[in-house]
């Protein structure tokens, strides 16, 4: 424990004032605010509990994070043929490698995490004392592994330290994100090497994208075309777009978690004036989703939602990612965040892949040595192909 900082713990959002909470978020992060985290907890996401600490120097609050615990399962970032593998034992042992994990961290995976840190220069003292007071809560809660999660490359470079206290460095799933730099839509179709042009081009046709995209297809619309619709004024359907979500989790390989209803009737009854969303449908009938977060000069691809059957007949998950590009490129924002999944459709529209970490471990020793020595068969690194998008 650092002698300049102490360390407050709290068991509920609620019994922090929400200013005081958003004081150390200095980066203004939607993701890290109070109101955004309190939704997790309220919603009870995975069934996962909650702690929340307050870092102190002196008397001045100089950082702060949230904590849960809740179960996850070991075979996630393993190979579909170790998953079916695991699948079948599971008929026999239901519990088998599913553990339950201290997080810094919340249930809910889209690659940000929850450490605030309002002086940079306080950050290695601060990471001790988080350290140590989430082993104080694994000895409570008797729970044995304990893991800090999701961070970029970037931010490893002073995390690292923590493998000092036994902690291995695993890979996460990469993040892709790409930079918003067109004037027009038309620009970054124009930018584009052929091949890659002509197959958008193929699915553009398929849907009405509106005013926002005036190409000369659309002169020829037949009424039966689905419209994407940028309003943001609509009001979301939590439980048509929690179906939608269900129904996308259902085909997912790598599921890091299931939301509830209750998080979608919270994020879309509560956040009117933070979300949006962007759906495509025909006539009255929803066929895609995709909720979107503004942060600070970031558009983030939150969560989506699809109805498979018309999935392939209008293209609709690939029209629905070039949607939120053009949205993207008509509200000037600097990047866009396009999350962890999908890799193939989001790197061929110019998406780019940054590593992600997380750190883990066990507070039995002889299971530490044993997740070292099997690291590479547990975790391994996300295999990824590589196009050249852009002429230039």
């Amino acid at each position: 424990m650092s002698k300049n900082i102490s360390v407050r713990r709290y068991r509920s959002l609620s019994e922090i004032d929400a200013d005081l909470w958003d004081s150390v978020n200095v980066e203004n992060s939607f993701f890290k605010s109070h109101k955004f985290l309190y939704l997790q907890e309220k919603a009870k996401v995975e069934s996962g509990i909650f702690w929340y600490l307050l870092f102190y120097e002196d008397d001045h609050l100089v950082g702060a994070c949230a904590i849960s615990s809740f179960l996850i399962s070991l075979d996630l970032f393993l190979d579909s043929r170790s998953q079916k593998a695991i699948t079948v034992v599971r008929f026999l042992f239901q519990g088998f490698m599913k553990i339950r994990i201290l997080f810094c961290g919340t249930p809910l995976s889209i690659g940000k995490n929850s450490l605030l840190i309002a002086k940079p220069e306080l950050g290695a003292d601060i990471l001790d004392c988080l350290l140590v007071e989430m082993d104080r809560i694994c000895s409570e809660q008797k729970i044995n592994y304990v893991s800090l999660k999701e961070f970029s490359e970037e931010e490893t470079h002073w995390l690292d330290r923590v493998m000092e206290a036994g902690y291995i460095k695993c890979p996460s799933l990469p993040y892709v994100s790409m930079p918003v730099n067109w004037d027009s839509f038309t620009d970054y179709l124009s930018s584009l090497r052929h091949t890659y042009r002509r197959q958008i081009m193929a699915s553009l046709n398929k849907v009405d994208f509106g005013e926002l995209l005036p190409f000369p297809s659309r002169k020829h619309v037949r009424p039966q075309k689905p419209i994407i619709d940028y309003s943001s004024d609509h009001t979301c359907d939590p439980q048509r777009f929690y179906e939608m979500y269900l129904s996308v989790m259902d085909r997912a390989e790598v599921k890091l978690e299931v939301l509830n209803q209750e998080f979608f009737n919270l994020l879309c009854n509560g956040m009117h004036s933070e979300i949006r969303m962007i759906i495509i449908r025909q006539k009255n009938e929803v066929l895609a989703s995709a909720l979107l977060v503004q942060d600070q000069d970031s558009l983030v691809f939150l969560l989506v939602g699809l109805d498979y059957e018309k999935r392939d007949l209008h293209d609709v998950y690939f029209n629905l990612i070039y949607a939120i590009l053009a949205y993207a490129i008509e509200n000037k924002v600097k990047r866009l965040d396009l999350g962890q999944t999908s890799y193939y459709v989001k790197q061929r529209i110019g998406g780019t892949c940054t590593p992600m970490y997380f750190y883990l471990r066990s507070r039995n020793r002889l299971v530490n040595w044993m997740l070292r020595k099997f690291q590479k068969t547990l975790f391994p690194e996300t295999e990824l192909s590589h196009h050249r998008v852009f002429r230039r």
